[in-house]
């Protein structure tokens, strides 16, 4: 039984962080999931509503392990770190959905089309690099 299996057994969730254009919208990586989750966040309630998840890098990689997200000071960007594969993912802010997500009501958040679009995955370590070990 693999370290990696074992931290992708359950859920890890590692942060909370709000989109930098609206503050409105909450992204929770994942590393056990290998997912972004998405929430609503009203800032008045202090509540935040499911609003769906997505991928935190390619389809066609499993045990990503995302740990943080941080959005680009100025452009709609956000860099996701994912821990056990070694890599950052690039994606696009999709502000037509995040407005969509925000004006929508509560009954209907579940079923939010996501709001950022995987753009590049990057590795952030050699080629030659070991497998079984990631940064």
């Amino acid at each position: 039984y693999s370290a990696q299996k074992e931290r992708q057994a359950d859920p890890h969730s590692h942060a909370v962080v709000l989109d930098s254009h609206f503050s409105r919208i909450a992204y929770v990586p994942d590393l056990g999931m290998d997912l972004i989750r998405q929430f609503r966040y009203d800032p008045v309630e202090g509540k935040m509503l499911a609003a769906g998840t997505m991928r935190s890098g390619p389809t066609d990689r499993k045990a990503l392990g995302p740990r943080y997200i941080e959005f680009h000071p100025t452009l709609p960007v956000a860099y996701v770190i994912n821990e056990l594969s070694s890599e950052v993912s690039v994606f696009d802010f999709d502000r037509l959905a995040a407005e969509q997500l925000l004006g929508v009501p509560a009954a209907e958040v579940a079923s939010a089309a996501p709001t950022l679009r995987l753009r590049q995955t990057i590795r952030t370590i050699p080629d030659a690099f070991p497998g079984d070990l990631n940064t």
